[in-house]
């Protein structure tokens, strides 16, 4: 009944939690408290379309834990009243009436409850609140429900007293199954319920039910955790969960007395180390979040913190991320400068910080446990697995603990020999960069270097590794797709005061690895530049910024001795790489402006522009010299190419006229220097020669065509051909042009051959047939005038006789005569060709016709 407090908070409070509450929804999670809890804020605002998306998934559960053929359970009254408040009127809202009233038919506490509800069409002009409603069901005294009831059907606050005493009865007698059996009754009643869960973790735990304990576990601080994240109950939920891992650490740190061959076979075990974990790290976090000052929260000094290093609160992301990475996304932390919180802030601290001193100090064992297990490797024999992932997980809360604070204490209890605090931070940090080294450097033999930085993507994290593993990061950080190197160099020299003497020595490989750092962060810059095809001068200049921005991280490597000389060489190196690609850019960028001056015709600026660049370096004095004779150069090409264009000009406006000599004048007074001047002169004059001589080779053609086609009309061909052979055979265009009036002019006289011999024919085809009519012989006479060719065409290319034939079969067939030569005349102006002949082929033979009709004379 804990939600009955839901309606109560102001409305931008329930607004804010019912905006979180979607946003868990929007990620998948689909608890049953989640559901019904944002209804239950969604209809207290009267947003129906939210209280919607919560109902339907949550009402859809409870329809499926309960097919069972009984009709609805009784926990979906709540639902159904919460439908009845949003729904609008109509049969929707009347089935849900419907479905409560059934309810209150069957279970007389619903039907109580449901009397101050109009369950049937009419909505109520004043519905009350889900809170209002259902607190009349918290309300009522639990005497009134006699205790010899059935349990079934009390649902109400009476029958969780109830079952709660069922519990208690069969606990008591040992009956575990019974206890369980009743506790899990109460969580279908409501299961938001700490303590039902917390009793079912302890009875799981008897039972030896592995499976259920972890689940039990789970839930239970599932449960625990949504309410410090929502700020509701915060207090008894920070409570419940401490006193629970402070249990839990208590039994399960008993076992690591062991030992070491037995302690080994214990850490394997199943669940142990990821158990004896979460409650540890679970107590550091919740001790660390019930401070009231950011100080006392991290351990951690002003300076760390703005190094971005969050301390004991990094413990609770890297928490979440491990055991319950639902809740992980939902933290925000910041600076107590930029108003950012932990979602557990909300807790009212100043009430119960009093009551935050725990029986141990789980930072401290886990150190202790940690030093201790890191002698014989924490029992780890492969890089893979769950054990590898756990062991790794407890690295990295060890690491996210500030280390000074505990190391008085672990000296003394750990260091016999009085090695002093500077042996165990070295310790700390090998320790923890056991467990992720061999996998780092698997990752880098595959070329995984994002997986390389994930690995120890935390700044916590790396400012507890040992600089070998922290260089490795670094190197794998200028690899990425995009590479990190402000954030990879940055490490690399933090990472210098750390290293001793061994490993700043000059035959020490980690001197290598740092070098490698430092040129890896640059290049990549490089690197990134040189696969841009079409990188802009803009482009060019930032990255000049941001080579710079890399080499004075490297003038902050820091003077440690024996490490003199080789930082003088790295800072000496990204220096001469800075210096270089900025003169480069410069140089490229001067270039550039240069050439769009030249473009434009403004040399002298072109050349101020060049002459601007320094002159320290003998490569841009050299390129200065040489830019500067182009420009020279190019301005003396564009003055010379100006006079060959203006010649150009002029002379091919005179040729155009006729004028070739006044052309030729105008290219002769060009100069001959400089370069190849002259060459291009004798070419322009050999083109003027070769257009003059051209324009007389065509009119001497024109001549000669003219007389040929003259006499060939006359129908003189000889002397028609001999003009046109007059012509010049010096070149092979000509000749063919020859060729091809030659072949032009025989046809014409093979033509005209055929056509004086076509006229005699006509001829005498026309007297023979008036000769035949005037003896009366009419048929005679159109065979005379039917042996005529139809056309001019048929004639000359020898086709005249077959159609002739043609013409004469369908004649004497009595299907020719005038009507078929018409029709053979609508073919020949299709074809376009002359119809003169079959015009007079048509004529003769109506004129033979109306001879013989005159005369009575009868054809064929």
């Amino acid at each position: 009944m804990r939600h009955l407090v839901a309606e109560t908070h102001a409305p931008d409070r329930r607004l804010r939690l019912l905006k979180r509450l979607r946003g868990y929804l929007d990620h998948g999670y689909r608890d049953p408290e989640l559901l019904y809890l944002g209804a239950r804020y969604a209809v207290s605002l009267g947003m129906a379309r939210d209280a919607r998306r919560f109902l339907d998934p949550l009402a859809a559960s409870i329809a499926v834990d309960s097919a069972n053929g009984d009709g609805d359970p009784p926990a979906w009254a709540a639902v159904g009243i919460l439908y009845f408040q949003v729904l609008p009127d109509g049969e929707e809202r009347v089935a849900v009436g419907e479905r409560l009233a059934r309810l209150g038919a069957r279970w007389p506490e619903i039907g109580a409850l449901l009397r101050n509800l109009p369950v049937g069409g009419e909505r109520a002009p004043e519905p009350g609140s889900p809170h209002a409603v259902l607190s009349a069901l918290a309300a009522r005294p639990a005497a009134v429900v006699p205790s010899t009831a059935p349990v079934r059907g009390r649902e109400g606050v009476a029958g969780l007293i109830g079952l709660a005493k069922r519990a208690s009865e069969a606990y008591l007698r040992s009956d575990m199954d019974g206890a369980r059996l009743a506790l899990e009754e109460m969580l279908l009643l409501d299961g938001d319920q700490p303590a039902i869960l917390r009793n079912l973790v302890t009875i799981a735990s008897e039972q030896h039910d592995v499976e259920a304990y972890e689940r039990y576990w789970r839930r239970f601080v599932t449960v625990l955790l949504w309410r410090l994240m929502r700020g509701e109950e915060a207090e008894a939920a920070w409570q419940d969960l401490t006193r629970f891992y402070v249990r839990v650490a208590s039994v399960l740190d008993r076992e690591c007395g062991k030992a070491q061959n037995e302690l080994v076979s214990v850490l394997r075990r199943p669940g142990f180390l990821g158990r004896w974990l979460e409650s540890h790290a679970g107590l550091v976090w919740l001790d660390a979040a019930a401070r009231s000052h950011r100080q006392w929260q991290t351990d951690l000094d002003a300076e760390a913190r703005m190094d971005g290093r969050a301390g004991r609160l990094s413990l609770l992301r890297h928490w979440c991320r491990v055991f319950y990475p639902e809740f992980g996304r939902f933290l925000e932390l910041g600076s107590e400068d930029d108003g950012a919180e932990v979602p557990v802030y909300d807790v009212p601290q100043a009430s119960f910080e009093e009551e935050a001193e725990l029986a141990f100090d789980p930072a401290q064992r886990m150190f202790k446990r940690f030093l201790e297990w890191s002698t014989f490797s924490f029992g780890l024999r492969s890089s893979e697995g769950r054990h590898a992932e756990t062991v790794r997980a407890l690295a990295g809360f060890v690491a996210r603990i500030p280390l000074e604070r505990y190391a008085p204490a672990l000296v003394a209890d750990l260091d016999p020999e009085g090695l002093g605090q500077s042996n165990l931070r070295r310790e700390m940090q090998q320790a923890c960069s056991f467990p992720f080294r061999p996998r780092m450097v698997e990752l880098l033999n595959e070329g995984d270097h994002d997986g390389v930085v994930a690995v120890c993507d935390d700044a916590d994290l790396r400012a507890a590794l040992d600089p070998q593993t922290r260089l490795l990061a670094a190197l794998a950080m200028t690899q990425v797709d995009p590479p990190r190197p402000v954030e990879a160099l940055e490490l690399a020299c933090r990472t210098v005061p750390e290293m001793d003497d061994d490993e700043l020595a000059e035959e020490g490989g980690l001197r290598g690895l740092f070098g490698n750092v430092i040129h890896g962060g640059i290049s990549s810059v490089m690197r990134r530049a040189d696969d841009a095809d079409d990188e802009s001068l803009a482009e060019k200049r930032a990255r000049v910024a941001r080579v710079g921005e890399l080499v004075a991280i490297v003038r902050r490597i820091p003077e440690v001795p024996r490490f003199i000389d080789f930082r003088r060489k790295q800072v000496d190196e990204a220096e001469e790489v800075e210096r270089t690609i900025r003169i480069k850019v410069l140089v490229e960028a001067a270039v550039e402006e240069s050439k769009e001056l030249v473009g434009d015709g403004r040399f002298e600026e072109a050349r101020a522009r060049i002459r601007g660049l320094p002159d320290d370096d003998d490569s841009v004095r050299e390129l200065k010299s040489n830019f500067l004779r182009q420009i020279d150069e190019v301005e003396e090409s564009a003055q010379v190419q100006a006079l060959i264009e203006t010649a150009i000009e002029e002379s091919r406006e005179l040729a155009g006229r006729g004028d070739y000599r006044g052309a030729r004048r105008v290219i002769e007074r060009l100069p001959d220097e400089p370069g190849d001047l002259a060459e291009v002169k004798a070419q322009l004059l050999e083109q003027v020669a070769g257009a003059a001589e051209m324009e007389q080779l065509n009119a001497q053609v024109e001549r000669a065509l003219s007389k040929s086609k003259a006499y060939a009309e006359s129908g003189n061909f000889a002397a028609a051909k001999r003009e046109i052979q007059k012509l010049p055979d010096d070149r092979e265009d000509l000749r063919e042009l020859k060729q091809s009036f030659l072949g032009q002019i025989r046809d014409a006289e093979r033509n005209k051959v055929k056509m004086d011999a076509l006229n005699g024919i006509i001829e005498s085809a026309i007297e023979s047939a008036k000769s035949k009519l005037s003896r009366g012989d009419a048929a005679g006479a159109k065979s005379a005038i039917m042996m005529l060719p139809n056309t001019i065409e048929d004639y000359l290319d020898g086709t005249a006789t077959a159609n002739i034939l043609g013409d004469l079969s369908s004649f004497g067939a009595g299907g020719g005569g005038v009507a078929g030569l018409r029709a053979r005349r609508r073919a020949i102006v299709q074809r376009g060709e002359s119809t003169d002949l079959i015009d007079l082929k048509i004529n003769f033979l109506e004129q033979i016709e109306q001879v013989e009709r005159q005369s009575g004379l009868r054809g064929y």
